[in-house]
């Protein structure tokens, strides 16, 4: 029987699928060892390195690869800008 992080990777042909349903299991960013472990074990022929780390760490933070977030999470400056853009793309303070 396989692990649940097996489970999960199963569903996913891709590095991107496999980072985002790592930081969906884990409810953060796994760490660079982690999510390599990973990456060697599903896509063995991979040039995975850390600087595909750290671009995929930068998109998640800015919004642009999707993840799940946890809802007991305080809401930062950053992820309450986010919602304010989303609700009011324009710029505008009239809602």
């Amino acid at each position: 029987m396989g692990t649940k992080d097996s489970k999960i990777v199963d569903k996913r042909r891709t590095i991107k699928g496999l980072v985002v349903d790592a930081f969906n299991s884990k409810g953060e960013m796994p760490s660079y060892e982690e999510l390599t472990e990973l990456v060697k074990t599903h896509f063995p022929d991979s040039r995975w390195k850390k600087s595909h780390y750290a671009w995929y760490k930068s998109k998640i933070r800015q919004g642009k690869i999707f993840v799940k977030k946890d809802d007991t999470v305080p809401k930062t400056a950053d992820t309450i800008g986010s919602s304010i853009l989303i609700a009011n793309p324009r710029g505008s303070d009239d809602f």
